[in-house]
């Protein structure tokens, strides 16, 4: 194609979804002299015309472009089949390519304005549909579905089924949708497979074909679950090499717990691919279209493509090869453990039988606070874990969202998921690691391994209060132990200053109460962070905020700016005074109480001081459509 302008020409612009440029080129095509070049004839080396680019990305100025294209084959006086069903040297449409990179709105501008041919196959005998539902992009295979439901040519154009693409690929949400349509679990393709044979290694699939329900109730995701013996492995291998600051002379133990320390703080910071997704590549709708430099593939043959399916590896050897979701909250129970071997030292050990006789009661307090820390503990994070509030909508929205796919209408991003397909209530966010949405989610806990939201964030509160005690205690133990062996052995060291009687004595703690050391020196640490994030919470909750809201409220629409251009926290729709906020946050029941979960509008600047017939504190302003 001779027709360029900055470097790009009309194929590029096309995938790039830049419109403009490709209107720009149109003109240049038009005026080029002694010959105008014909774009809508254009092809290159594969066979692709510019429709074909356009449809081969899932941007949403794409449509535009291609609505641009049909106006064009109009003024033209060419025959719309001719451009709208072209195929490449592999037989796919535009209609084929759209629907495999799940471009809802390009298909459904191609299905209702140019009338394309819905069952072309490219030359594996594939469909639109059948990429569709190969990728698991179902908007565009309802959208599709529905438009062809009169079509005489159906019954032979699903051949292989869809439902063997879906199970092929793993898709469970499509799987459910075209069982919900009646297709045939049991029915064989061509090659006498049946979608049930297909699912054998995926347990999720397989329930879901033996029930054949005609209902969604399965959602897509689900909140990952902490494996406790991958918990115990990590936190074993911590306070082994921990413990042995106390049986182990002090130049062994030293440098086996720095490298521990530091390989565990190395792999923790290492890419996970569970974490978030900052750093990650920039998304190309956020980016200008000249930068985008999008590439399409030659082909989009599914005969390419293998079985997928997830599954997290039980093997005893993946936690010390590739770091594990569960990696910080082994940690942080290796220290817990060595706290507590700390405590029993101190009972047993005859070096502090001192402590014994003086602090008895101290010491048997100290033990059931931990103990009481220890069960809330679990309580959040491994035995019947807390639910931090996901969302549970899934079956709900469903028919919702379908019927807006049906009309080309995609869920918007800012009020659905595309992970979770649930409608998300205000102050919600999606958790990459946990892998759900969560309600008025604060922020995800490496120490618990889920998030800490609506549902648990009261307990979460007390969790860290319970912490900040035991751990204040604990220091209080390590700093009379300290305190009692830093006193002067001789006469000479007695008529030294204080300080300077405690420096003499550094090197014979390092060397004779190492375990002690540590416990001090990493309970006080922990205690001064700990402080700083019980501060943290205590002053959200007074201005009805979260830990997220604070990073990212510049995001959401109920934060207003100090000023213009500000960098200053806004403030919050929600904030409704430092004494209700405290208790609405307390509040599981009665008028105080907010269900997050169903807070889909902003509240009024105006509060109401009756609770509305949802028990909903607030007065809201007209929620925006759906769509």
């Amino acid at each position: 194609m001779e027709v360029e302008f900055d470097g790009q020409n009309a194929f590029q612009a096309a995938a790039n979804g830049d419109f403009p440029l490709v209107v720009l080129l149109w003109g240049m095509a038009i005026a080029a002299r002694p010959q105008p070049v014909d774009l809508l004839s254009a092809r290159d080396e594969n066979g692709n015309s510019v429709l074909h680019y356009a449809a081969s990305t899932a941007l949403d100025g794409n449509v535009s472009i291609v609505h641009f294209l049909l106006q064009q084959t109009q003024a033209a006086g060419r025959t719309l089949a001719d451009v709208m069903d072209a195929r490449n040297a592999t037989g796919e449409t535009p209609l084929i390519r759209a629907a495999h990179v799940g471009n809802l709105r390009v298909v459904d501008a191609l299905v209702k304005m140019a009338q394309v041919d819905l069952l072309a196959a490219d030359k594996e005998r594939k469909t639109a549909m059948h990429h569709a539902a190969s990728e698991g992009h179902l908007w565009v295979l309802h959208n599709l579905l529905e438009a062809c439901a009169n079509d005489d040519r159906r019954a032979t154009a699903w051949s292989p089924d869809l439902l063997h693409c879906a199970c092929l690929r793993g898709h469970a949400v499509v799987v459910q949708y075209l069982l919900s349509r009646g297709f045939d679990s049991h029915a064989p393709d061509s090659a006498g497979v049946t979608p049930l044979e297909l699912a054998q290694s995926s347990p999720t699939l397989k329930r879901l074909l033996h029930e054949a329900s005609r209902e969604f109730h399965e959602p897509p995701v689900k909140c990952r679950q902490t494996r406790l013996w991958v918990v115990l492995l990590y936190a074993s291998l911590l306070f082994a090499v921990l413990s042995t600051s106390y049986y182990a002379p002090w130049w062994i133990a030293l440098p086996l717990i720095v490298i521990m320390l530091w390989q565990s703080l190395a792999k923790f910071r290492s890419k996970r691919g569970h974490g978030h997704s900052h750093g990650g590549p920039k998304d190309p709708s956020q980016m200008h279209p000249s930068k985008r430099d999008m590439k399409i593939a030659a082909s989009v043959s599914l005969s390419k493509q293998t079985p997928r399916h997830h599954t997290q590896s039980n093997s005893l050897l993946a936690p010390l090869i590739k770091p594990q979701p569960e990696l910080m909250v082994g940690i942080w129970l290796g220290w817990v453990l060595a706290f507590t071997f700390f405590l029993v030292i101190v009972c047993v050990d005859g070096s502090y039988s001192f402590v014994r006789t003086d602090g008895k009661p101290f010491l048997v307090a100290l033990g059931a606070m931990e103990a009481v820390f220890l069960v809330v503990w679990a309580r959040l994070a491994v035995v019947c874990p807390s639910d931090p509030g996901v969302l549970q909508s899934f079956a709900q929205d469903m028919p919702v969202m379908l019927s807006n796919a049906a009309i080309g209408v995609p869920p918007p991003d800012s009020s659905h998921c595309r992970t979770c397909l649930v409608r998300k209530p205000l102050r919600s966010k999606h958790c990459a690691q946990c892998g759900v949405c969560v309600a008025r989610m604060d922020h995800h806990c490496g120490w618990i391994n889920r998030c800490v939201g609506y549902g648990n964030h009261r307990l979460f509160v007390v969790f860290l209060m319970l912490h900040l005690v035991t751990l204040g205690g604990f220091v209080a133990l390590a700093a009379a132990v300290l305190a009692r062996f830093s006193r002067p052995s001789n006469v000479a060291a007695d008529r030294g200053s204080a300080l300077l009687r405690v420096w003499m004595q550094i090197p014979t703690l390092w060397r004779d109460h190492l375990l002690v050391v540590l416990v001090f020196l990493w309970g006080v640490m922990a205690f001064i962070a700990l402080a700083g994030m019980m501060a943290q919470h205590i002053g959200n909750m007074l201005k009805n905020l979260t830990i997220n809201e604070t990073i990212n409220w510049r995001r959401y629409a109920y934060f207003s700016s100090a000023s213009p251009g500000s960098s200053k926290l806004g403030a919050s729709a929600f904030d409704r005074g430092a004494w209700r906020n405290m208790v609405e946050f307390w509040a599981r029941s009665g008028p105080s109480a907010v269900d997050y979960r169903q807070i889909f509008t902003i509240p009024s600047p105006h509060e109401d001081t009756k609770p509305d017939a949802t028990n909903q504190p607030y007065t809201t302003t007209s929620s925006a459509s759906l769509v």
